[in-house]
């Protein structure tokens, strides 16, 4: 049975990982402010910094964003809980059905940027002339797997919140 413990649950473990995705993006841009310092003459690093500074950005800036709005929505949804149901059933859901389709294009286009960034690196690996973009493959290798984790760690949550919430409407 689904209960406010369950949305308190939800929501918590969203901010949870909104911290994690911050300090991910702030580890992932001092790693390219630290490998650009230390070894700015390699083009193969200059590449590899690109990705992972800008996607790093990325994941501060949506962490960020994410831990700021989480405490708000929680408290929102467990009021409408028990003193205004439909608007879970008019707000909530169709937010959540939201957020579901966008991690299904967000999944399948990290995805595709791994399976580009691993084609990228196996054609040009051996050319020497080719070390920049090398570099930006690795990069994009490196944030797509770890943006697909904790994307897909975050979409399985969403979803299994969304089955629950959409029960509980049709009991």
């Amino acid at each position: 049975m689904f209960t406010k413990a369950d949305i308190e649950k939800y929501f918590i473990a969203e901010k949870g990982q909104a911290m994690v995705f911050m300090v991910v993006g702030i580890v992932f841009i001092l790693l390219a402010v630290v490998l650009f310092y230390l070894h700015s003459r390699h083009l193969f690093i200059q590449g590899l910094v690109i990705p992972v500074l800008l996607i790093g950005i990325i994941q501060f800036v949506v962490g960020y964003n994410v831990h700021g709005r989480s405490d708000e929505q929680r408290s929102n949804v467990v009021y409408a809980f028990d003193m205004d149901p439909a608007k879970l059933r008019n707000v909530e859901l169709p937010r959540m059905e939201k957020v579901t389709r966008s991690f299904g294009k967000i999944l399948v286009g990290e995805a595709i940027f791994l399976i580009a960034g691993i084609i990228v690196f196996f054609v040009f690996r051996s050319n020497p002339e080719k070390m920049l973009l090398n570099g930006i493959a690795v990069g994009v290798m490196i944030q797509a797997i770890v943006c697909l984790v904790m994307d897909a760690i975050a979409a399985m949550r969403g979803m299994e919140y969304m089955v629950g919430l959409t029960n509980w409407l049709n009991r």
